[in-house]
């Protein structure tokens, strides 16, 4: 049971962090007027 919460929780610390990442790659590219 706490084995499981803990991986919940470890998926969710990732998604958090590679959802701000990519939400400030977007919008580096969109300063950068980069994308097509």
């Amino acid at each position: 049971m706490s084995d499981k919460l803990e991986n919940i929780q470890r998926v969710i610390d990732y998604w958090v962090n590679s959802s701000d990442q990519n939400y400030r790659t977007m919008k580096n590219l969109f300063k950068s007027k980069d994308y097509d």
